[in-house]
C-alpha cells in the first residue's frame, strides 16, 4: 500500500494542473493494480538473483504504468507518460530501498 500511497501523492503533483484529483487517484491506483501482482507474486517465483529480479519486476513497472498512463490521461503525451512513469517508480523504489 505504501507504493501506491507513494505513487499517487507524486502523480499528484506532477498532473494536478491539468486533472482533476479524483481521475489522478483512479488512473494510479489502476496502474498499480495491474503491476503490483506481478511485481510481488510473478518476479520472485522466477528465481532470479535479487538484482536481476529487481531490475526485470522495476522495468515492467515503470514501462507497463507508462502505458497506462498515456492510455487513460487522454491529453498526456508519451514523453509525459514516460517521465510521469519513471518519476513515480524511482521515488517508490527508493523508499522501498530506505526501509
Amino acid at each position: 500500500m505504501l507504493t501506491l500511497a507513494i505513487e499517487t501523492a507524486l502523480l499528484y503533483l506532477l498532473l494536478c494542473k491539468k486533472y482533476p484529483t479524483l481521475l489522478i487517484a483512479k488512473n494510479a491506483a489502476i496502474a498499480n493494480l495491474i503491476t503490483l501482482p506481478f511485481v510481488w507474486f510473478v518476479f520472485p517465483a522466477l528465481s532470479l538473483s535479487w538484482a536481476l529480479h529487481t531490475a526485470a519486476a522495476e522495468l515492467f513497472a515503470f514501462f507497463t504504468e507508462a502505458g497506462v498512463y498515456r492510455l487513460l490521461f487522454k491529453k498526456i503525451g508519451w514523453k509525459k507518460a514516460i517521465l510521469a512513469s519513471l518519476a513515480c517508480n524511482l521515488l517508490s523504489f527508493v523508499a522501498w530501498l530506505i526501509l
